[in-house]
């Protein structure tokens, strides 16, 4: 017989099966939905920020970096917990309040790094 794992992974059953699959595509959403609300703002924050163009695109590259980053992090705590565990509430709360701190943010520089902390989403 097999050893059992020291862990018991999430299953749902029946509706929340259903549930569960829909929250998980819509989480992979996240990000093209993010750059495609952030890329037509980027003129207005150039305007906004006074800040040359090069300083504002910075904040786009960072949060595809942090994004794949992130889910070299996120790939084996998923693989080791399961999906529905804390890696992926983690990583939502992450995702949820560096957004929202991005868009208080009054110039690019905080911004900058707080959108890195905004992309680790499982």
């Amino acid at each position: 017989m097999p050893p059992t794992p020291d862990y018991a992974p999430y299953r749902p059953e029946g509706g929340a099966m259903f549930l569960f699959i829909l929250l998980l595509a819509l989480l992979s959403a996240f990000p093209p939905l993010t750059t495609d609300m952030y890329l037509p703002a980027i003129p207005h924050l150039v305007e906004t920020w006074q800040l040359p163009l090069a300083i504002v695109n910075l904040t786009l590259v960072l949060f595809f970096v942090a994004y794949c980053g992130s889910l070299l992090i996120y790939g084996p705590l998923s693989d080791r917990f399961g999906r529905s565990q804390p890696p992926l509430i983690t990583g939502l709360l992450l995702f949820i309040s560096g957004s929202l701190l991005c868009a208080w943010s009054p110039s690019a520089i905080p911004g900058v790094s707080l959108e890195a902390s905004a992309c680790f989403l499982p």
